[in-house]
């Protein structure tokens, strides 16, 4: 259980990220038109660019997330381990691998994440250039608000379960079946806690952009400036 994200994300590859991009694209894109309903007037024509904005910053945002924590992942595969023969040692091979993850992590999370800052820019500068609070582009700014915030509290209460039973298994590795050492525990802990932290600060930044009264925690940032 304590490797389950690990594993999940160590069979992230290029072929896999082209796949999440071909099917991830068109539902967002489907949810969100949905939900901003196509069937009325768009006066403004600014619909179909929302749309892509929108559309771009969810998935630009899901690969930058991909990026960062295989970096993470990377780093954290350093701990307790030795650079000579040991208890756990360390091949040249191994090395080059960690070290090609991490740059590979690095370089989607600067691409990716530049593409979702441009992106989702945009798409709140045309949301805020709408003086109608109802109008598509609005609904479409705060489709993206939920979808992103839906994915969030999936993940968080995920990584949360994970994170716990993890906890466990490093205190009674015996008792609840740890895969490892305390030392392989221990890293996926740190992953599975900055997994959580990390997906914590996305909801959180989506949830400020919403009215107070739209809000998961209504009683939370109240004074926080809404975009949609």
């Amino acid at each position: 259980m304590s490797s389950l994200l690990d594993g999940l994300l160590g069979g992230i590859t290029v072929v896999g990220l082209l796949m999440l991009a071909l099917l991830v694209v068109p539902i967002i894109t489907f949810i969100i038109l949905t939900v901003a309903n196509r069937s009325e007037s768009d006066t403004t024509g600014k619909r179909p660019m929302a749309a892509f904005f929108f559309g771009g910053a969810f998935l630009t945002l899901i690969l930058a997330g991909l990026g960062s924590i295989n970096v993470v992942r990377g780093l954290t595969s350093l701990i307790g381990r030795q650079t000579q023969p040991g208890v756990d040692y360390m091949s040249h091979a191994e090395s080059d691998a960690i070290a090609r993850s991490v740059v590979m992590g690095l370089l989607l999370l600067m691409i990716a994440g530049a593409a979702h800052v441009m992106h989702r820019r945009r798409g709140l500068a045309l949301a805020d250039s709408e003086p109608d609070a109802g109008s598509a582009t609005r609904r479409l700014a705060r489709s993206y608000v939920a979808a992103v915030s839906f994915v969030s509290v999936v993940l968080i209460v995920i990584t949360l379960f994970v994170l716990s039973y993890s906890v466990f298994q490093l205190i009674a590795p015996g008792v609840f079946e740890a895969m490892g050492t305390r030392t392989d525990t221990f890293r996926s802990i740190l992953n599975e806690l900055y997994i959580l932290i990390g997906v914590s600060l996305v909801f959180r930044s989506h949830q400020a952009l919403a009215p107070s009264s739209l809000r998961l925690f209504t009683g939370r940032n109240s004074n926080s400036s809404p975009t949609i």
